[in-house]
């Protein structure tokens, strides 16, 4: 009798620390505002895999439906003429062989370099290509809606487990990624509980945009979730950063010769000084100081398709710890040789925000 009474008593205390030590993953929320690479640094931090080989399909169909107004190709492509006639893009048959075919045609491709700047960024149709030929989607090695992702609308809810390095066990983060129009995401923010973090994101590739909306519409939502009382009150402890995104982009628009022109004159911050280039850093420095005018918060600067700097910033961010410096992307970091065109200073000749022409050698 006793012994069966211990045996029962041993289960009660291992059933009792299975409890607590289910009791102790806590759960936070990661609040995303969707815009200019949420959905990508969503996908990273989730390590989100390809589950289906119809999502390349879906990618290429979405990549090429922003290429129905190209009239040039319609010489060019039967079936590209077929869908213009029938207005049947919505619906194209074998997406994966028409985007190939017409991204190995010389003069078609040469037409995407100079007009598919209109309607996405080159950039992330090419690497999308590259990994698609390379056979990287097919292997799981890449993800296509990392390079091809669609507007955000609603709420999307995903998460992934992270080991606290403080209190040395894993907390659960549901990231919370928020679009739709301005009434639309004022509604759904509201009503989070247990916020830790909000992420909004800016992206750098568009700095040669005048005027940019994407920028004006960032800008209002981060000053009225900024100064939001009562979502600070439900959510004391969160934290606000802001991620500039794509400064590789930002790089080769540099490189290739685009002009930014602005009439504010800045002096260079102290912790964007570690940015080798003086084009770059004039630029990037501009922005920033535009971006927090009225307020300012913590942010980083990072390549969202480069998983290490992502993991980087992560680990940064997640550790509690505020630096004293924001992460800045390596290739902003590294020295580059540029031959510089046009150099031209402002009024007040400040070295600050300037216009420039600029070519890497």
């Amino acid at each position: 009798m006793g012994a069966k009474q211990s045996r029962n008593s041993a289960k009660k205390v291992d059933e009792s620390s299975s409890t607590i030590q289910e009791k102790k993953i806590q759960e936070r929320t990661v609040m995303l505002f969707s815009k200019c690479g949420a959905s990508t640094f969503s996908r990273q931090l989730t390590n989100d895999k390809l589950h289906d080989k119809n999502q390349i399909d879906y990618c290429c169909h979405a990549l090429l439906s922003r290429m129905e107004n190209f009239d040039e190709f319609y010489s060019m492509d039967e079936e590209f003429a077929r869908l213009k006639n029938f207005n049947q893009f919505n619906r194209i048959p074998r997406p994966r062989e028409m985007l190939t075919r017409i991204w190995k045609h010389d003069e078609m491709r040469r037409i995407l370099m100079e007009k598919y700047h209109n309607v996405w960024r080159f950039e992330n149709l090419s690497l999308f290509m590259e990994h698609l030929l390379n056979g990287n989607f097919d292997n799981q090695l890449e993800n296509p809606f990392t390079y091809a992702s669609t507007k955000t609308t609603g709420v999307i809810i995903s998460d992934f487990i992270h080991s606290d390095p403080i209190i040395g066990q894993p907390i659960k983060y549901n990231l919370a990624e928020i679009g739709g129009s301005r009434s639309e995401w004022k509604k759904a923010f509201i009503c989070f509980e247990n916020v830790y973090f909000i992420f909004f994101f800016c992206g750098l590739s568009d700095f040669h945009d005048n005027p940019n909306y994407d920028f004006e519409h960032e800008f209002v939502k981060f000053n009225y979730v900024f100064t939001c009382n009562k979502f600070h009150e439900i959510n004391p402890n969160c934290r606000i950063i802001f991620l500039f995104t794509k400064p590789d982009i930002l790089q080769s628009k540099l490189k290739r010769g685009s002009i930014y022109d602005i009439k504010k004159n800045y002096e260079i911050r102290e912790e964007l000084k570690q940015i080798s280039n003086e084009n770059e850093r004039n630029v990037i420095n501009s922005i920033v100081c535009d971006f927090f005018a009225e307020h300012e918060t913590e942010y980083h600067i990072v390549n969202l398709l480069n998983k290490e700097e992502v993991n980087q910033v992560r680990d940064l961010i997640l550790s509690g710890v505020k630096s004293r410096f924001p992460f800045i992307s390596k290739c902003l970091r590294d020295e580059g040789k540029w031959r510089q065109v046009l150099f031209r200073i402002l009024k007040d000749s400040k070295l600050g925000d300037i216009s420039i022409i600029a070519r890497g050698e």
